[in-house]
């Protein structure tokens, strides 16, 4: 009898222990996440005035529709803009030379994009349409983050 209670004991503290750290990886987990839509949606902001000051006018930021998020929809001209972010943050130098933002966007995202570009353009009689794809990059301890545009 003193075994089975033995056993079942153990087997409390091993069910105990595992949901402690189970609650320790989904908290961990959960700032993660949080962290990373926070730099994300900081390097949208920081894209959005950077369009704006070169003389684009903002239509829409984080536009969803059923099969994409389009980050930004900006107008120049008689063009629109199509824009995926992608942001970084790091506290080594070095990384800025390796960051290329049109590698982290898949070529599924790009296309979904140039077939909601088209669709918008459709519906609302644009003269043209660009995909571009904007990488901020935050640099720990430096003020300004580094922005670079390429366009598809």
């Amino acid at each position: 009898m003193f075994h089975v209670k033995h056993i079942a004991y153990v087997s409390v503290v091993y069910i105990v222990i595992y949901y402690r750290i189970m609650y320790i990886v989904c908290i961990t987990m959960g700032i993660n996440t949080l962290l990373n839509k926070f730099i994300g949606n900081s390097g949208e902001k920081v894209a959005e005035k950077y369009l704006i000051s070169n003389g684009f006018e903002i239509l829409y930021t984080q536009k969803k529709v059923i099969y994409i998020e389009v980050d930004i929809i900006a107008k120049k001209e008689d063009t629109l803009y199509f824009f995926e972010v992608k942001t970084m943050y790091t506290k080594n130098k070095e990384k800025i030379d390796n960051f290329f933002a049109e590698e982290r966007v898949s070529k599924k995202k790009i296309h979904k994009l140039e077939i909601y570009a088209d669709d918008y353009c459709n519906k609302h009689n644009c003269s043209g349409a660009i995909i571009g794809i904007i990488g901020v990059l935050f640099l720990d301890g430096e003020n300004d983050p580094y922005i670079d545009i390429l366009y598809i």
